[in-house]
């Protein structure tokens, strides 16, 4: 009996066996029997006649479509209205004998179109040379099945069968089934969930019956014994089939709505041209297709060759097609399209890309291989690579916190923590300092802070000095190394403040040191970092993680929210809508990031772009005590446009309420406390309108040094009467550094910032301070300063208050105009009431004056300069 005969034999018994629960047993052994004989019908051991003229063709093209179908169905028809081919048509069946190819070009790409001949029924076992069209789709990326509408059903049934006999799965997946044969041990099963089409018995006899006594499976989900028999074959082929119903121009319309619900169909009409649109989008879509582009530096993308690629292709597969040496030099990427939260964003290798992505990729040599618009906007490399915490102190020179804890990539200096320690841990006389120290490719930039040790707990770790520091890329511009200046310097102050009321620098070191040693305790193959354990257990260390991108100011968009909204093209970053949708000037960057739910990077990214696009500006966050006044280019002209829009949605004069703001005021001096709170709201309102449109500009207050005029002029007396040697009469209300010192002769007083240097109690004799180095000490930007205006400091009646005149050395480098009240708060951590009460103290030596902060005035000036 020849193989043949033995498949028959087995359908006609599996025909004739009833299906229930005593016979599934014996139904899955005949079916693991019918796919033995059928495999080897399809692979046959014995010697070849000879060799027979095949139907394939040399596969080119993105992709490969297969036409399968019976004679007479239109498949040629296709084939010559859908590509360049022309494929031989007639009104009798078998008009093609081999196979045509052809080429679609859709969306970019090349799909190859091979028309097969038509096969028949049987053709599984030969019939026709069924074997030669059947072996030719198994190659393909997609089946379709020309059927004729007006016998589709009977058609789609035969032809599955057919294919399905002979190893093609259509639209199925691969069972979730692991099967490995071994050596020995026997089988052994298990499943991950309850089965109810197969058990262990029925896998058991299956595997014996193909000779298989020693194997390991394992079902992931609810398999049937059909499914596990295609597992251990592993030669069935799983692939999209799109169902094409040709002729319904010759069916009711009724039939062709029922035909178009079905799952995987398409309704066409080859000699009317009827649907091939949309048929070839589903071609498209169960292909998978995606197209990807690039972009030069400084040149349009090229929307004309897109790269083809598969959906679910990475970065490194856009690399392989580009070149296959590229992923060796992969630095990074930016991204623009759907894939991304925001565009461009930074992206790796393992990034999935969407359709129509524009992809950036630079190599870690320095060259661009496809790069992008807004190239030098984007790509300004400002941020951070870490932040690093370094104490010197009776344990020596240590770094006790890095974050992030990992290396920055191709940053040596990072391989070596106690050298990096030894130089982060600066000596006394650079303390209080900016420290700016360039390393190779990196910066490191802080401001080195010094303890006193007297004040330490005795027996505990002494810091003597520490110093945090941000590490940057070497070539940022100085402006960026001045702002991350300022902030390590904020950070310092604040924790050398902490630490002398509370000791909490201490506290946190010793936790810090708790952990190191814990981890350098640890087996040497132990790869632990004890910078993440930190991380957990240190107060100190989670707060520097949220300082590492804190934000300091808010944004205000110039257009109306709904008006920026309907401007987007509609394939932009969803992360660019949620953020315009919950941007306030009332809050900070920190507080948008939470409430849009984005990084801070992100909110960066497209923060800097809508300044960039002139859709809004950088501000400081909208609060009672801001300062306003009328922009000295504000068009006030009662006929301009501008009035005849404010009249219409405030129903209220411009120039009326531009004059409120003829001087300086603040923001709740312009409310009315008596008017209803609507009212108020819409001050509110008009304020944020007015500065949307340039029309306002915010003042701070910035403090200036200035000795009075009268000191000035008594030292040009003074010299005046040397010069004629006259004698000098001094004054009977000049105050003495001697009489200061008198206030508490009983006690030594402790007037240096870090707590070492004081005052002496001896007079000298022309009135003057003994030894005038220990004032100097208070800080090194009184060195600076002449003998009269030093002078003129200690004649001030504050000045006889020890913690007045300290808090004013302290705060004395800020009085050159430089930082307005908000930065001497935020750096120094000082609540507004007591440094009024200092200005006022001191008012005799200071003065105030108010003027636009130039960190946020640069898109201001821009639109003056515009307009």
């Amino acid at each position: 009996m020849g193989i043949l005969e033995k498949i028959a034999e087995i359908e006609r018994e599996i025909s004739r066996t009833q299906k229930n629960k005593a016979t599934e047993y014996h139904l899955g052994l005949l079916k693991a029997k019918l796919a033995k004989y059928r495999q080897q019908l399809l692979e046959p051991t014995g010697k070849s006649a000879g060799k027979g003229e095949g139907f394939d063709v040399m596969k080119s093209g993105d992709a490969r479509v297969a036409l399968i179908g019976f004679p007479s169905v239109g498949k040629s028809t296709l084939l010559s209205t859908l590509t360049s081919t022309k494929s031989e048509c007639a009104a009798y069946e078998f008009t093609t004998l081999t196979c045509i190819p052809g080429v679609i070009e859709y969306n970019g790409a090349k799909i190859q179109l091979l028309d097969l001949p038509g096969i028949i029924e049987g053709a599984a076992q030969g019939k026709g040379r069924g074997r030669q069209v059947i072996a030719v789709a198994r190659t393909a990326d997609l089946v379709v099945m020309m059927l004729d509408a007006t016998k589709s059903k009977i058609q789609k049934e035969l032809l599955t069968a057919e294919l399905e006999s002979v190893g093609i799965r259509l639209n199925k997946r691969k069972p979730n089934i692991y099967f490995k044969q071994k050596k020995g041990g026997g089988i052994s099963f298990n499943s991950t969930l309850p089965l109810t089409k197969c058990n262990e018995k029925m896998v058991q006899l299956i595997l014996h019956e193909w000779k298989i006594f020693n194997a390991e499976v394992l079902f992931r989900e609810d398999c049937t014994s059909d499914e596990f028999v295609d597992v251990i074959l592993g030669s069935r082929v799983y692939m999209p089939c799109l169902y094409v119903y040709n002729k319904i121009d010759q069916i009711s319309i009724e039939e062709i709505d029922r035909i178009a619900r079905e799952p995987s169909s398409v309704v066409v009409s080859c000699n009317m041209r009827l649907n091939l649109d949309y048929l070839l989008e589903m071609v498209w879509e169960y292909l998978a297709l995606v197209r990807v582009y690039t972009k030069k530096r400084g040149a349009k993308p090229d929307f004309e060759d897109g790269l083809i690629l598969r959906r679910g292709c990475t970065a490194e597969h856009v690399c392989h097609v580009i070149h296959r040496t590229m992923v060796d030099n992969f630095k990074y990427g930016l991204v623009w399209g759907t894939s991304v939260k925001y565009s461009p964003q930074r992206i790796g290798l393992q990034h999935l890309m969407n359709h129509d992505d524009v992809i950036q990729i630079e190599r870690a040599d320095g060259l661009t291989c496809v790069s992008c618009d807004f190239q030098d906007f984007v790509e300004m490399n400002t941020d951070p690579l870490a932040i690093v915490v370094v104490t010197s102190g009776t344990r020596g020179d240590r770094l006790l916190f890095r974050y992030p804890s990992t290396e920055p990539t191709n940053h040596g200096v990072f391989e070596k923590y106690s050298i990096l320690a030894n130089i982060l841990a600066v000596k006394q006389d650079l303390c209080r300092k900016p420290f700016d120290l360039k390393i190779d490719d990196v910066r490191f930039v802080g401001y080195p802070m010094s303890l006193d040790p007297s004040k330490s707990k005795p027996g505990a770790h002494q810091i003597i000095s520490f110093n945090i520091t941000f590490v940057l890329r070497a070539n940022v511009t100085s402006s960026v190394i001045q702002c991350y200046t300022d902030l390590v310097k904020q950070i310092t102050v604040a924790i050398h403040h902490e630490e002398e009321r509370c000791q909490y620098l201490s506290s946190q070191a010793k936790i810090m040191l708790a952990i190191h040693d814990e981890v350098a305790a640890m087996p040497e193959d132990s790869v632990e970092s004890p910078y993440a354990a930190i991380l957990q257990k240190c107060t100190l260390a989670s707060c520097l993680q949220t300082i590492f991108e804190e934000p300091y100011h808010g944004v205000l968009l110039l257009e109306e929210k709904q008006v920026l909204q309907d401007s987007l093209p509609m394939d932009c970053s969803p992360s660019l809508s949620r953020l315009i949708t919950v941007c306030s000037p009332q809050q900070s960057l920190q507080v948008l990031s939470q409430e849009a739910d984005l990084t801070l990077s992100q909110v960066f990214h497209i923060v800097g772009h809508l300044v960039y696009w002139g859709k809004a500006t950088i501000i400081y966050p909208l609060c009672e005590t801001n300062v306003y006044v009328l922009s000295p280019v504000a068009n006030t002209y009662t006929n301009s446009d501008l009035s005849e829009q404010f009249k219409k949605l405030f129903n209220l004069s411009l120039c009326g309420q531009l004059a409120e703001f003829s001087y300086p005021v603040k923001l709740r001096e312009s409310k009315d406390v008596l008017n209803p709170i609507k009212q108020q709201d819409q001050k509110v309102k008009i304020v944020l309108w007015m500065l949307q449109h340039q029309l306002l500009i915010q003042l701070h207050t910035y403090v200036i040094f200035c000795p009075p005029a009268s000191r000035r002029m008594k030292k040009m007396s003074e010299d005046m009467c040397r010069s004629s040697g006259m004698p000098i009469v001094p004054e009977e209300e000049c105050v003495s550094v001697s009489d200061i010192a008198s206030v508490n002769s009983d006690e030594s007083l402790a007037l240096s910032y870090q707590g070492t240097s004081q005052f002496s109690k001896s007079p000298s004799s022309d009135g003057s301070l003994a030894s005038e180095d220990r004032f100097l000490s208070l800080h090194e930007e009184l060195y600076n300063l002449s003998k009269e205006e030093r002078d003129c400091i200690l004649d001030i009646p504050a000045a006889r208050m020890l913690e007045d005149l300290k808090l004013f050395t302290r705060l004395f480098p800020y009085f050159r105009g430089d930082h307005h009240l908000e930065e001497i708060m935020y750096y120094e951590n000082l609540h507004r009431s007591d440094l009024m009460a200092l200005l006022d103290k001191f008012r005799s030596v200071l003065i105030t004056c108010q003027y636009e902060d130039p960190a946020t005035s640069f898109t201001h000036m821009d639109h003056h300069q515009n307009t």
